[in-house]
Order: C-alpha cells, then sequence, then structure tokens
C-alpha cells in the first residue's frame, strides 16, 4: 500500500492492531472533509486514495523528526498529521526553488513536452490539495527524462526528485553547442520539437560514441565511417565486454563534464549502460539504431 504500512512487519499483532485504528480515525476525518461533513463513506477509490495520502503526510512527518513507526504509535496521530502537513509544505517551497532553477536553465532548443511539463508543473502549484490529496501529483508530466523517478516518489516529492534531475540533465546539455544539437535532433525529424524526445539523452548517447572513439565529445557529430568502427567494436562482443565498454566511455564523458560526485556521475554511467539492449539491437546495421 504505502512504505509507511510496510513497517508493520515490524510491529507486533497487538501494536499493528493499534496502528490501524489510530490510522483508520484519520481516514474517516478526511472522508468527512472530503464530503464536506456530510459523510463518512466514499468510494473504494477515493478512500484509497486518501489513505495513500494519510501515510504520506505521516511518512513526511516521520523523516523530518527522525522517528519511527513504532515513535507514532505513542503519539497523537491528528498532531503528527498537522506536522507533516508543514513538512509538506516545505517540500513545495524547495519544488519552487527548483521549478525556477529549471526554467532558467531550460536549454536552448525548442521542446513542446519540456515547455508544456514545466508550464504544468507551475500551475500544480495552484491545485495542490495537501490537506487530502498529497500524495497525488497535480499536473501532468509529459517531458521524460533519462532516467525515470520510481513509482515510490508520491506528490511534492515526486515533482522535487524529477526536478533535481531535470536540473542536472539541463546542464548537460548546456555544455554542448546548441547548433550541433539541432542538428542531430533534425536527423531524427523536422518536427522533433513536437515528440517526445529527451534532449539529453540525444546529446549524451553521440557522446558516448565519440569518447569510445577516442575523439571529442562535444562535437557531437559521428560519421558514417565513425559508425562503421563502433560497429566493429561491438559485434560479438558478450554483454559484459559492452557494458565495461559503454562504463569505461561514460567515466571520461563524465570527467569532460567536470562531474566529481557520485550523483552526477552514476546517473550518466547508468545511461550509458542502458544502451545495451540497443546496440545489440543495431551492430549489424551500421548504428543507427543508437548513435545519430
Amino acid at each position: 500500500m504505502t512504505d509507511l504500512m510496510l513497517a508493520e512487519n515490524s510491529l507486533s499483532p497487538e501494536e499493528a492492531l493499534l496502528f490501524h485504528q489510530k490510522l483508520w480515525v484519520l481516514l474517516e476525518e478526511a472522508a468527512k472533509e472530503y464530503t464536506n461533513g456530510e459523510s463518512t463513506s466514499v468510494s473504494s477509490e477515493t478512500a484509497q486514495k486518501l489513505l495513500t495520502s494519510v501515510c504520506f503526510v505521516l511518512r513526511q512527518y516521520l523523516s523530518g523528526s527522525g522517528k519511527t513507526a513504532r515513535d507514532l504509535l505513542f503519539e497523537d496521530f491528528s498532531e503528527a498529521f498537522e506536522h507533516g502537513k508543514k513538512s509538506v509544505l516545505k517540500l513545495c517551497d524547495k519544488v519552487r526553488a527548483q521549478w525556477k532553477a529549471a526554467c532558467s536553465t531550460a536549454p536552448k532548443i525548442p521542446s513542446l513536452a519540456l515547455s508544456e511539463t514545466l508550464k504544468g508543473i507551475n500551475e500544480g502549484f495552484y491545485h495542490y490539495n495537501i490537506d487530502l490529496f498529497s500524495a497525488e501529483i497535480p499536473c501532468t508530466v509529459t517531458y521524460q527524462l533519462m532516467e525515470s523517478v520510481p513509482e515510490s516518489f508520491l506528490g511534492a516529492e515526486y515533482l522535487s526528485e524529477y526536478l533535481e534531475r531535470l536540473l542536472l540533465e539541463n546542464y548537460i546539455v548546456s555544455r554542448f553547442d546548441p547548433k550541433a544539437l539541432r542538428r542531430l535532433l533534425i536527423r531524427i525529424s523536422p518536427f522533433y520539437s513536437e515528440m517526445l524526445i529527451n534532449l539529453c539523452e540525444t546529446a549524451l548517447q553521440n557522446a558516448v560514441g565519440l569518447s569510445l572513439l577516442g575523439k571529442d565529445i562535444f562535437g557531437l557529430e559521428i560519421t558514417f565511417a565513425d559508425r562503421e568502427k563502433l560497429s566493429d567494436i561491438f559485434i560479438g562482443a558478450l554483454d559484459s565486454s559492452v557494458i565495461l565498454f559503454l562504463e569505461k566511455a561514460a567515466e571520461k564523458v563524465c570527467d569532460a563534464l567536470g562531474f566529481t560526485d557520485v550523483n552526477s556521475r552514476g546517473y550518466v554511467i547508468r545511461f550509458a549502460k542502458s544502451l545495451l539492449p540497443r546496440i545489440k539491437a543495431s551492430a549489424e546495421s551500421g548504428m543507427r539504431g543508437v548513435f545519430i
């Protein structure tokens, strides 16, 4: 149901029962507020959303206070819930700051999906219901990241993690010449700006290929002859060897980008290693399925 509910595994049967009883009271209060005080009866779908959001808020409280689910048993759930909402509000402030940074660092390359996503996040601030549906994402996110945010992230927590990753991707894109990147995108389609294309992925995949060839990653362009050389590297290679090649190439890319922190380097290296299936599928057909 939620990771908070999983805490029951560490509780005794009696404690788990008490936990459920206290949680049920909060759920009834939420249902009553949802129906404007008229009833505590709601549809099963709405009840699930309310329960997920109640647990999400309580988890924010536990995370901020350093307490455990067992500690919560000896506290007033309603007070803990109110403290949790304050934590969610602080998280919203962080999301707003991240959103502003994401807007100011957005690539100078047209992307309808990215612009609509940033616009939607801004509008979502006015629709985010912290009291009842804090676990819901109050907007539509259409711009896909190189590495998706796990489904375990909810509400403002999801948006914060999404924007954190987007900021990293924006920085990576900023290191490449916009004109060179546009040329690559046009090779994919003249209408690339209207497609669900990740701008950072487009730049990085060619950068990884150039790194493998020992060439300047910022040049971005991979020629027909370059693709033939890359095919020679990958054809017949074991998966473990391909992964090793990609990892070493990605590390060189990270060095060129100036990344020294584990998170940024890990993000780039994981992306490079994710190219394995596409490389296997296109190694014998000129590598056009990977390197543009």
